[in-house]
């Protein structure tokens, strides 16, 4: 994948899965340790008195040499020094020295030995020493006159540290519930963790309070951050300058590719040939009805929706927990962002509400447009198998009408749009002779 894995360190905490709960506070606080002491020799090593600077210089050396499935060799050296670092600190552990607690227990305290010197180190001063001497390096800096953040933990793909043991005693405990814990520990540090994540269920890292694996949450002592999304849209696209555009440009398979999400766009840049570039589209109508062709002809209910949420506004009416009635309600909008493409703007904690919405993306609806429109044949409603329930979309919004969360507007907008896109698609079909007028226009002078 692109940006790979940190292999070492995805098989350093996979091999924790297996050991009782009770163990992974020890084992957590001696990786994070590890961390911000390597973080540390590695930052000083950097020559600059500018904090600015060094955020710059170590995010380069980071990233440089990053390939297809593997990093570059600086940050494979930097994560193989922090999980050997923290292997050499449990060898130095003894078992008894674990803490004794209730797995939801309040904040760790527990400490950790460094392996030379005598002295004890704990998550708590190995990370002061890397903020301080960040700190050291702002221009007349003290702790009183700068508050803003200094470093930034980042634990991308984390859904791995969600992962249910069922070879624990609590198996409602996880290594994210831990890492949290750990992390509780330099609250009043300029330190901030981010745990991300590009696969469509997300509640687990912010379920709601009552069902958080946090005590203090669930009592309402702490409140979790709210979810941030993010979704990079138009980053590839074509910028109107001087220049005249025509409406052959405008409509051109590049222009439209290169709107909404990247994904397409780097896809079709990177291809070498007509032939790679219309698979592009075949792959586009794959990932929108989550299926192996681009027009299934069992469409269901669900890419059905999808398939016209793309092509005109459909939207959903905001709900929060209290007011599930039926979980497929809900089920259905967030199944089209896991499955169809769907995108999610916002989300309170526990995910309640959300907001989702189909962006405009030419592209992703010339590809629903690709499969609605053989309900039509030269201008007639075409023969469809029975199954064929996403090219109804009037059955389909009567579906739905009465046992979903959809929002026609207050007018019935939908209805019209819908209206305006079975007559447009049904007029492609048409074929005309030369100079043929089409069918209800008035015929030139």
């Amino acid at each position: 994948a692109f940006p790979p894995a940190d292999v070492e360190v995805r098989e350093w905490f996979a091999s924790l899965q297996g050991k009782k709960v009770q163990l992974w506070e020890q084992k957590v606080q001696v990786f994070m340790c590890a961390l911000f002491e390597t973080a540390l020799r590695h930052v000083k090593s950097i020559n600059s008195d500018s904090v600015q600077e060094i955020a710059r210089e170590f995010r380069r050396k980071m990233s440089e040499g990053m390939q297809y499935e593997q990093h570059g060799q600086y940050r494979r050296d930097f994560y193989s020094d922090v999980c050997k670092r923290a292997d050499e600190s449990l060898a130095r552990k003894s078992p008894e020295s674990a803490p004794s607690r209730t797995v939801h227990g309040g904040s760790p305290t527990g400490s950790v030995d460094v392996p030379e010197g005598g002295q004890k180190m704990t998550v708590e001063t190995t990370a002061r020493a890397l903020t301080e001497h960040l700190l050291s390096k702002v221009p007349g800096g003290t702790k009183s006159s700068h508050s803003n953040l200094l470093v930034i933990v980042s634990f991308d793909e984390a859904q791995m540290l969600d992962e249910v043991d069922t070879k624990t005693t609590d198996i409602t405990w996880t290594l994210f519930a831990e890492v949290r814990r750990c992390l509780r520990i330099i609250r009043e540090l300029p330190i901030f963790a981010l745990f991300l994540s590009t696969v469509g269920k997300l509640e687990q890292f912010s379920p709601p309070p009552q069902l958080d694996s946090s005590a203090r949450i669930v009592q309402t002592v702490l409140r979790p951050f709210e979810p941030i999304v993010v979704t990079p849209l138009d980053v590839s696209a074509q910028r109107i300058t001087g220049k005249v555009w025509t409406l052959e440009e405008v409509a051109s398979t590049y222009h439209m590719v290169h709107l909404g999400r990247p994904l397409f766009a780097a896809m079709y840049d990177a291809a070498k040939d007509d032939t790679s570039r219309q698979r592009i589209l075949t792959l586009a109508g794959q990932k929108l009805f989550k299926s192996s062709t681009a027009a299934p002809v069992n469409m269901e209910d669900r890419p059905g929706l999808a398939c016209l949420a793309v092509r005109i506004p459909i939207e959903f009416n905001r709900v929060t927990l209290s007011d599930y009635l039926r979980p497929e309600d809900v089920n259905m909008e967030r199944s089209l962002v896991a499955d169809h493409m769907r995108i999610l703007l916002y989300a309170g904690i526990g995910f309640t509400p959300v907001i989702t919405t189909s962006v405009s993306e030419p592209f992703l609806a010339e590809a629903a447009y690709n499969a609605m429109v053989s309900k039509w044949k030269d201008g007639k409603a075409n023969s469809a198998p029975k199954d064929y329930a996403g090219l109804k979309p009037f059955d389909l919004f009567a579906t739905y009408i009465h046992r979903s969360l959809l929002d026609l507007g207050p007018r019935g907008e939908v209805a019209t749009a819908l209206l305006l896109l079975y007559a447009r698609d049904c007029a492609t079909t048409i074929h005309l002779g030369d100079g043929e007028p089409f069918p209800g226009a008035s015929p030139k002078s």
